[in-house]
């Protein structure tokens, strides 16, 4: 039961939707991490925790999916490496890459993870 609920709530997460179906884009909380965390008010660190929350939650559920044997690993993030880091990464990665219409924002994450931590 429990392994059916993680494959629901992943499936959920990763269909597709519209651009502009929300206005909340965890990237832009990830953009709060380019800066001096004693500049930001106390907004945007919560709006930064969301972000990191976000992203640990799609590794997290990557790691869960390969160790029930679900999936292969689809990238291979070093431990060191932290979630804050990751973010730092998405960013740039989108700063570079483009989102499909139809990716959702789990899925373009996951395609910047690939690219930055391959599985060699």
């Amino acid at each position: 039961m429990k392994q059916t609920r993680l494959i629901l709530a992943l499936f959920l997460w990763l269909l597709p939707c519209p651009l502009n179906a929300s206005e909340v884009s965890f990237l832009k909380f990830c953009e709060y991490l380019e800066m001096d965390s004693e500049d930001l008010s106390k907004d945007a660190k919560a709006v930064t925790i969301s972000c990191v929350a976000f992203i640990k939650g799609v590794i997290e559920t990557h790691a869960a999916m390969v160790l029930e044997k679900k999936i292969e690993p689809q990238f291979c993030k070093p431990p060191r490496i932290s979630y804050g880091k990751v973010g730092l990464m998405y960013v740039d990665y989108a700063g570079n890459h483009s989102r499909k219409s139809f990716q959702s924002e789990a899925e373009f994450l996951l395609q910047a993870l690939k690219a930055a931590y391959p599985c060699n």
